[in-house]
């Protein structure tokens, strides 16, 4: 299908009314031009009240100078982060560190080179394709997450605090000469402009009472100049995402200081119905990504610490959506309270802590969970804004060993937990952040990553890499030989896996000590009858986790099996793949007759922008009307440490 074709599909699918708030909204912008070519004259003047800023800020004081002294270690966590964001050093997602920029470098992909031009936002190609470079880079630049640990260091450093304070203020200064309201690349979504909002308004409020009389003024009118972007320009569709999520996040936390009262409690209700409607009955997002699951989880937990801070209490509704959204992420993950990647993951949070976005702990640490423990400072500053220790009572269903929610299937026994993609794909079929991964397996061991798949490298910097890791080959499924179940289609940027097969009739079996899974698609191209059953049993001294599959084919096909890092298999003859010591997973056995086998490698990408050297082991399987093969992984002797 041509990009025009797309564009016509999407047109017909969203209806008439969504169309011509998406024309709207490309008009829009030039019935604003005159305001922000006056915001490039920087003339806008007045004064904005600061009154409810400056009693936030004293009350994030209080607190986080409350948790400081009685918390040696977090203080010297808070003072080492403040002394790496006062060296204007800077690590951005997966790809690496750089030093935080000025001028016009605020533009710029400094690992790739491309610097993009400062012009209104709707003519700003963000995209930029053909040209090696990732948005995202100059995005995450110009979210200002580090500004809070410049808040860390003057409320927990040893040196005179006024020098982080001056370090924010520069640098607020340069960003804001640099990047003037709705013109250049950092203004062209309005997602950004709230989590960069959110960023500055809690790290300004912290360092309040320590700002320039001057410089709050410039403060307070570059929030509000943030708040009427996103007011104006929110990224609506006919079914909306993560990216709507986070524009109504941006407005209830501004509102918080810039209008509040009713305009406030308006705010956080938008938030909260439209979060009620994202977060399926069954707790997860539905774009029915893991990763971005927390990352709207997080949003979540932000507005929800404002209205308690604002309110003294937590409306039943947004609790409601809390609690089964964190539900949902314990699901899918096992004690240590790590996702597994499935679908696009792009390594966002609203505040950031170093820590890795697959750790939703810190958020399982607001809802009293005694066995979360957590080393993400998030739960602390959440803590610290609310006021309170706790949104939710420490109450929980329990997590069955075999089970099914929202897309994905679960099986568990004793530290082994399985996971599995099946159902329809995300965000209502549109498939924004699917990849062809229906039947595919997360295996994790306590703290390791046993099978997993290539993960999400990036995705603007170069098609084809993209498309080495959402394409059927880099996960863990029976596909043609050398070739891949879907060709994908056009999607709103590059490929798209929306219309890849899927999984619709699924099952669960089994007891406790022997629980079952299932999952069945009835075609995939020239493979039909594809059924996966997952089993696990105790074993000696470990767990055994069995696939069985079954299918019928007239092509040959292949079955890859991809390991986490550090796992080396080694073939021992006899259907027996062999691994090398200190490694939780000893053996892989598999039953198949006239089976051939070939280890390859693979770049695994963790996190976007970060690639790892990885081992896997694939099996050729000729044609046949009843072709089956099982596999049988050996768990739990000589485990070594954690993979994330």
């Amino acid at each position: 299908m041509s990009r025009a074709g797309y564009i016509l599909r999407r047109a017909v699918e969203a209806g008439p009314a969504v169309v011509g708030r998406r024309v709207m909204h490309r008009v829009k912008p030039y019935a604003y031009f005159p305001d922000y070519a006056l915001a490039r004259t920087r003339l806008r003047t007045g004064a904005l009240n600061d009154e409810a800023l400056a009693s936030l800020g004293a009350a994030i004081r209080d607190e986080a100078r409350r948790r400081i002294e009685a918390d040696a270690a977090l203080k010297e966590r808070m003072w080492k982060r403040g002394a790496r964001a006062l060296d204007r050093k800077w690590d951005v997602l997966g790809f690496g560190s750089l030093d935080i920029p000025l001028g016009d470098e605020w533009w710029r992909d400094g690992f790739h080179g491309h610097q993009w031009r400062l012009d209104y936002f709707p003519r700003v190609d963000f995209v930029a394709s053909g040209i090696r470079a990732d948005v995202k880079v100059p995005w995450e630049l110009s979210r200002f997450q580090y500004a809070l640990w410049l808040a860390e260091g003057a409320l927990a450093g040893s040196v005179e605090p006024d020098s982080y304070v001056r370090t924010f203020e520069a640098l607020v200064d340069d960003w804001a000469r640099a990047n003037p309201t709705g013109w250049g690349v950092n203004w062209t979504v309005a997602m950004e402009v709230a989590i960069r909002a959110v960023n500055l308004l809690v790290a300004g409020a912290a360092l309040y009472d320590r700002l320039g009389e001057a410089f709050r003024g410039r403060l307070i009118r570059l929030l509000d100049d943030h708040y009427r972007f996103i007011l104006r320009f929110p990224e609506t569709s006919d079914v909306n995402g993560n990216h709507y999520l986070a524009n109504l996040m941006g407005t209830a936390v501004l509102s918080s200081v810039l209008a509040p009262g009713p305009e406030f409690s308006r705010r956080v209700e938008d938030f909260t119905v439209e979060a009620d409607k994202q977060f399926e009955s069954d707790g997860s997002h539905l774009e029915r990504a893991p990763v971005y699951h927390r990352l709207c989880l997080d949003m979540v937990a932000m507005v929800a610490a404002l209205e308690i801070r604002t309110t003294g209490t937590l409306s039943p509704r947004l609790r409601d959506v809390f609690a089964r959204a964190l539900h949902f992420a314990e699901f899918v993950s096992g004690a240590e309270r790590i996702l597994p990647i499935f679908g696009d993951c792009d390594g966002g949070k609203v505040l950031e802590f170093g820590t890795s976005p697959r750790d939703f702990s810190a958020l399982a640490g607001l809802c009293g969970r005694s066995s979360a423990t957590s080393q993400d400072d998030l739960l602390v500053w959440l803590q610290v804004i609310a006021g309170r220790e706790t949104f939710l009572d420490n109450v929980a269903d329990p997590i069955p060993s075999a089970g099914e929610k929202s897309g994905f299937l679960r099986l568990s026994l004793n530290e082994a937990v399985a996971v599995m993609r099946v159902g329809a794909q995300g965000l209502k079929g549109r498939a924004s952040h699917d990849h062809d991964d229906a039947l595919s397996i997360w295996l994790r061991y306590g703290q390791r990553d046993i099978i997993v798949d290539r993960g999400c490298h990036s995705y603007t910097l170069d098609p084809a890499l993209r498309e080495s890791f959402i394409l059927s080959g880099a996960h863990n499924l029976v596909q043609p030989r050398g070739g891949r179940r879907y060709d994908g289609r056009p999607g709103s940027i590059y490929l798209s896996m929306r219309g890849a097969p899927y999984c619709d009739d699924t099952g669960t079996a089994g007891h406790a000590m022997c629980p079952s899974v299932n999952g069945t698609i009835h075609k995939a191209g020239e493979i039909s009858g594809i059924r996966r059953q997952l089993r696990a049993r105790t074993v000696d001294q470990g767990v055994e986790i069995e696939v069985c599959d079954t299918w019928s084919s007239g092509i040959d096909t292949e079955l890859n099996w991809h390991f986490g890092p550090g796992i080396v298999p080694r073939p021992a003859g006899g259907g027996m793949i062999r691994f090398d010591g200190g490694t939780a997973l000893q053996s892989l056995s598999v039953d198949g007759a006239d089976l051939e086998s070939e280890l390859f490698e693979f770049d695994f990408h963790p996190n976007y922008g970060r690639t790892e050297k990885c081992r896997g082991v694939r099996f050729l399987i000729p044609a046949s009307q009843d072709c089956r093969l099982v596999s049988r992984f050996r768990l739990g002797i000589g485990e070594i440490g954690s993979s994330e």
